[in-house]
């Protein structure tokens, strides 16, 4: 509440601010492992490095939720910071110990995904504690004594999250398996916990190399790369050089490298328990390399622990961490680039569907399949879906829901169609409708949005999948053509409206169609067929309605240009337009120019006339 009071419905606010929190966290971890090994400052420096431009995480411009989650582990890390500084400065210990138990309690019944990095914190008290206490054992006492609150905050969140009901969505199965086979539950755990070490500690690092053949994106890429890296290079050498004006201790050596590689191997042990438990999966694809928020502080420490052991020279260490980052650098931009597509993508989206759809009845239901958002589902544009169609709405009562029949299949499509009632719940609102009041829709970019006429389209070529369950269920009828405020994307976020190409005129002679409008259907035609230029396979489909327009008003020769122009293109269009000629010949009026086009129609397309209207 409090970030969104200020930031509000900004895009560009919400980016600067998860980028800020991303670097403040940076700073935080940085300051934490200061106070942790203080006579090493270049390899602290570099684990910061490694850190920031982790490359295993790629939802940083999901804003609004990471901003916010970055925030809360910024709390995190400045708890954990607190409670080494507590140590490295005796006089301040109680104030310094008691706010990072504060901040620890703020953190884990916030979010859940730092409860396994708490038991990060009683291995650096066991760090710190080394000159103090030499004996083990006594050590291991002080330990506990000191991590005890910390405990006690996590059994507690322990006993909420597993007996108390309405927390979280996400099952212990872990522990329903061990009860029932635990050989089996343990050795599935253990190749887990193996298969996802490689994956987020070390194949994070290459696992989306660039194309040189596009230099567009490979320039760019390699300017980044090249820049981090070299700024990376010259700091670290820097830092290394203040050391040894400074008469600090040498940095080569390996004492220091192999504890930081067994402190980050036991960080990522006790990171992923939140995962293995619930038996979701770490992958470094979306939406499931989330997960590596929680093992990045284990894999910084652990890379630039192995790093430590090449540090024989000042200058090899510095390197070699300044290649991981320039790389990581160069790999943020890739992601960058992939979300400014999808984005570009949801904009196109939803402009189309404001000029097919000026507004549409409430509750009604947009079904759809095989989306081509890579970053976002349903779920998430359901939101903008009602902005634009009802915008005035401040109830908790959704008036329009959108659903991929295929992404939320807990049953068949033919038994979700069936449904009488649908409901969902998204956050704080909910939505009650039914699939007899829903609008079958299938949008590909290389197409214009199609929205469903089951008497017109069922013949379409290149149908996705569920196309023959779902197009019955299709009343374009719902679609309100005169709208009082016909439907607008916000502006504030979503920017002016694009330059009419020719998925408007398409939509818009569509919308004419549907009206029976056909002289504004032929009109349209006459706009848009400079911008089908030209016709191919991919856009041949949308020549129906204006091929209807132009019979409707008896523009003969156009229908049947068009129409020998969209079979040449695509041969997989000859059962849909035999049908559509089918409608033309026997839902116009009868007349010796009608019956002529047809019969030339049926002879090049060799329709035979078998498909019924």
């Amino acid at each position: 509440m409090l970030t969104t009071s200020i930031l509000g419905e900004s895009p560009l606010n919400w980016q600067l601010f998860a980028v800020l929190m991303r670097f403040v966290l940076g700073l935080a971890f940085w300051w934490t492992l200061n106070g942790l090994w203080p006579d090493h400052k270049p390899q602290v420096t570099g684990i910061a490095f490694l850190f920031a431009v982790y490359p295993g995480f790629s939802q940083q411009s999901i804003a609004v939720t990471y901003g916010n989650g970055f925030l809360v582990f910024v709390i995190f890390m400045c708890s954990l910071g607190l409670t080494v500084w507590a140590f490295r400065k005796p006089a301040w210990f109680w104030p310094l110990y008691l706010l990072s138990l504060l901040l620890s309690a703020l953190t884990i019944f916030t979010v859940e995904y730092f409860f396994g990095l708490e038991l990060l914190r009683p291995i650096l008290i066991w760090v710190l504690l080394k000159e103090r206490f030499p004996n083990p054992l006594r050590r291991g006492m002080w330990v506990a004594l000191y991590s005890l609150p910390y405990f006690c905050f996590m059994a507690a969140f322990a006993w909420l999250r597993l007996f108390v009901h309405g927390t979280p969505r996400a099952a212990p199965i872990l522990l329903q398996e061990l009860r029932i086979d635990p050989v089996a539950a343990l050795r599935g755990l253990l190749t887990t916990i193996v298969s996802d070490f490689w994956e987020v500690n070390f194949r994070a690092w290459y696992h989306k190399p660039p194309l040189p053949g596009q230099p567009e994106i490979f320039l760019p890429y390699l300017a980044i790369a090249l820049g981090a890296g070299v700024v990376t290079f010259l700091y670290l050498m820097h830092l290394a050089k203040a050391d040894q004006r400074a008469d600090r201790k040498p940095v080569s050596g390996t004492g220091w490298a192999v504890q930081a590689i067994v402190v980050g191997m036991l960080a990522y042990l006790v990171s992923g328990w939140p995962v293995w438990v619930t038996q979701l999966k770490i992958s470094l694809s979306f939406p499931f390399d989330r997960f590596t928020l929680m093992t990045m502080p284990g894999t910084a420490i652990l890379l630039a622990g192995l790093v430590g052991l090449l540090w024989r020279r000042n200058w090899i260490g510095p390197l070699v961490l300044a290649i991981l980052v320039g790389f990581s650098a160069g790999t943020q931009y890739l992601y960058r680039l992939d979300y400014m597509r999808d984005w570009q993508l949801q904009k196109t989206f939803f402009w189309q569907l404001a000029w097919r759809a000026p507004g549409i009845v409430p509750g009604s239901i947009l079904l759809t399949t095989e989306f081509p958002f890579l970053f976002s589902s349903d779920n998430s544009l359901t939101a903008p879906l009602n902005w634009m169609y009802a915008p005035q709405n401040s109830s908790s009562q959704m008036s329009y829901l959108m659903y991929d029949v295929e992404m939320r299949q807990e049953q068949r499509a033919s038994e979700f169609l069936e449904k009488e009632v649908v409901e969902k719940d998204y956050r704080l609102t909910n939505f009650k409708g039914s699939t007899s009041q829903a609008i079958v829709f299938f949008y590909n970019p290389s197409r214009c949005l199609m929205v469903v006429d089951p008497t017109l389209d069922r013949k379409l070529p290149d149908k996705p999948r569920y196309f023959q369950e779902m197009q019955a269920y299709s009343r374009p009828e719902l679609i309100l053509a005169e709208a009082d405020q016909p439907a607008q994307p916000p502006q504030s976020i979503f920017g002016l409206e694009p330059v009419h190409d020719r998925c408007f005129y398409f939509e818009k002679a569509e919308l004419a169609r549907q009206r029976q409008d056909w002289q504004q259907v032929a009109d349209l035609g006459n706009q848009a067929l400079r911008l089908y230029s030209p016709i191919t396979a991919e856009n041949a489909m949308e020549l129906e309605p204006f091929i209807l327009g132009y019979a409707h008003v008896g523009n003969w020769e156009k229908a049947e240009e068009l129409t020998l122009q969209a079979y040449q293109a695509s041969g997989d269009m000859q059962s849909a337009l035999c049908r559509l000629w089918r409608l033309i010949q026997f839902g116009l009026p009868s007349s010796p120019k009608q019956q002529a086009a047809c019969e030339r129609i049926t002879s090049v397309l060799k329709c035979g006339w078998a498909i019924r209207p």
